[in-house]
């Protein structure tokens, strides 16, 4: 029994057909996410439907390789449990808290889900809304209140499915529940287990933890231990309510944004700048003039959130900009800072969680990345002390398995639900009717992937609608056609062509006519992804214009130009410097590369060639610069 108003329902007991006990402090919506689902499948099909495999040969795949949730071992267990099923999808959701107000103990936990087989991209467009929780007492949740209609409907959806329509017949899906993405503290609200700082609190393993005294009060750690013994699903199934309500068990999965993005690397970079360890040789806040310098010459591409800011902000860095600061700036930056002993330990967890974020995967470099992070794990309580051997470094040795078992980290992340949540709380403007105002926006919200859909898709984020008009309109804009790529050119001018760029040319056997005039343009658009060029003056704080090929060659881009209806980045190659050792006998990062800082004559490249723009730092306190790969595509799509 529902009852409700606005396309949301307050939450009945269907068993019992009496409200759940909720104060009168706490509201809550529940939005079906059978007719969500229903309406995306009759309006968007054609974009969901585009990483849908039949299920006969999604479970095939090359034993070597993870690529997607396919691939991994427990995805191809759901594939055999239902088999009998016709078409089907699975899905995910998340549930956080969102404080909604600085003033007030109010909170709001919004529970999303998305459909695990969709391409990244389109999954981020279309995140669907199933729960509203507000409350407005400091206190946490009853996990049974906000849980309690999505497991009542996902077990309909797994047993029965949900129809829609398409090319004028009415056709049926099967949707399941398989995981759960939360952070420490929620994981153990929804699994009704023991909390995280508790004996034996880690959901994944069976490691009792130890207590042991930090500052005036005590911490629980986490010390390595070599082949701890895993949880089974048969050992705490009594315990996973969520599980037994559902029939069909999901799962509450280890999230690398709150373990090893807010977790580990945050933790470890406050713990070099905090002054309380000024005796430590850790230390290195007496640097930081040095580091802040070396910081602001970094000019990262627009995929990453914002350019790197003063480590005075540390305290406000958000999710995104302590994982560029993991992955690529504080290994360069720190060098000759903070010392080699802690520099080459701290090498160790950089390459084992690069090695898991990357979007294809060969199982020999997961297995790689598992030994990286057991060997960075085992050394910190002689390196830091056992007081730092923290949960959340502990969950961090559960990443490997989490490949294996649901595919590359990348698509088993908050990131993409705390981004929507975001966007919840921009819709709020006052202290009353707060679900109100959410449940109103949720149509605007929906129009954001329309608006995408545009031919120059993300292109147009950032700039102002009459900018984008401008820019994409057909009197500033030339489209060329190379193979299956279309390319965007915006803003071409006509002009000479140097005799430095005819040679380019001539080098790449690309015959031009004598005083021939060519179309020459700063920026282009290739699959709804702007490529600025270096001869862009206006953008001071970016670098837009180095990029990665697929020979595997660095190339900076100086200026687009159109020759023969096809278009060209004119620029330089950056020789690669194989030679250089950060320190003499630490591991190479398999993303990092060194080049030359000498110039390298003018060259010509197709931008079909182009593989994705990489991070480029200028190191003036090194003999050489350094470019930094991006593990994935799915962590820097907008």
């Amino acid at each position: 029994m529902w009852e409700g108003k606005s396309g949301a329902r307050t939450l009945i007991n269907v068993e019992t057909a009496n409200p759940l006990n909720i104060s009168k402090l706490v509201i809550i919506f529940f939005l079906p996410v059978e007719e969500q689902l229903r309406q995306l499948f009759e309006d968007n099909y054609d974009d969901i439907s585009v990483g849908f495999d039949p299920p006969e040969s999604a479970g095939e795949s090359t034993s070597y390789l993870i690529r997607g949730i396919r691939d991994g071992v427990m995805y191809k267990e759901y594939l055999k449990q239902t088999a009998n099923q016709g078409p089907r999808i699975s899905l995910s959701f998340s549930c956080n808290g969102v404080p909604v107000f600085s003033s007030s103990g109010s909170s709001l936990w919004p529970v999303l889900v998305t459909i695990n087989e969709a391409p990244m991209k389109i999954r981020k467009q279309h995140i669907l809304l199933a729960t509203l929780w507000y409350g407005v007492e400091r206190k946490k949740p009853d996990v049974n209140q906000i849980l309690y209609p999505l497991v009542s409907e996902g077990r309909i959806l797994h047993q029965r499915g949900f129809t829609y329509h398409r090319l004028g017949e009415e056709r049926r899906c099967w949707a399941t529940y398989l995981k759960c993405f939360t952070d420490a503290v929620a994981r153990c609200l929804m699994l009704n287990s023991m909390q995280f700082n508790g004996e034996k609190g880690c959901t994944e393993c069976l490691h009792p933890g130890e207590q042991i005294p930090k500052g005036k009060g005590t911490v629980r750690v986490y010390p390595h231990i070599p082949e701890g013994e895993l949880r089974t699903g048969q050992g705490t199934q009594d315990a996973f309510q969520a599980m037994t309500l559902n029939k069909t068990p999901f799962h509450v999965i280890p999230d690398y944004m709150h373990c090893a993005v807010l977790g580990t690397i945050r933790q470890y970079g406050k713990l070099w700048f905090d002054p309380k360890n000024h005796l430590e040789p850790l230390y290195i806040g007496g640097a930081k003039e040095e580091i802040n310098r070396r910081l602001s010459k970094i000019k990262p591409p627009f995929y990453v959130s914002r350019p790197p800011r003063n480590t005075k902000d540390m305290k406000f860095w958000k999710a995104h900009e302590w994982y560029w600061w993991g992955i690529v700036y504080s290994v360069p930056v720190l060098k000759n800072i903070l010392p080699n002993l802690y520099l080459r330990h701290w090498i160790l967890f950089v390459e084992a969680l690069f090695l898991l974020l990357q979007e294809s995967i060969p199982k020999s470099q997961v297995f790689n990345g598992i030994e990286l992070m057991a060997l960075f794990t085992k050394d910190i309580e002689k390196l830091y002390g056992k007081e730092h051997c923290s949960f959340n470094v502990h969950t961090c040795e559960h990443l490997g398995k989490c490949v294996l078992d649901w595919g590359p980290l990348p698509d088993n992340s908050c990131f993409i639900y705390e981004d929507f949540n975001q966007v919840i709380l921009k819709t709020i403007h006052s202290s009353k009717g707060v679900l109100d105002q959410v449940i109103s926006q949720i149509r605007t919200i929906r129009s954001i992937p329309f608006i995408l859909s545009t031919p120059a898709g993300n292109a147009i984020l950032g700039m102002s609608v009459a900018k984008a008009e401008r820019l994409l309109s057909p009197k500033n804009s030339v489209v060329c056609a190379q193979g299956n790529l279309e390319v965007l050119v915006l803003s071409p001018k006509l002009r000479a062509i140097s005799r430095e760029e005819r040679l380019a040319f001539a080098s790449q056997s690309v015959t031009l006519k004598m005083r021939e005039k060519l179309f020459f343009s700063q920026r282009i658009v290739v699959n709804g992804e702007v490529f600025h060029s270096k001869t862009i003056k206006v953008i001071k704080q970016r670098n837009s214009y180095t990029d990665l090929l697929t020979n595997g060659k660095i190339f900076m881009v100086h200026k687009y130009v159109i020759v023969n209806a096809l278009c060209y980045a004119v620029g330089t190659y950056l020789k690669s410097v194989k030679s250089f050792k950060l320190m003499a006998d630490s591991r190479d990062l398999p993303h990092q590369i060194f080049v030359s800082k000498d110039a390298e004559p003018l060259s010509i490249v197709d931008v079909r060639d182009f593989v994705s723009k990489v991070v480029f730092l200028d190191c003036d306190y090194l003999n050489v610069n350094l470019v930094c790969i991006p593990p994935n595509r799915i962590d820097i799509l907008k």
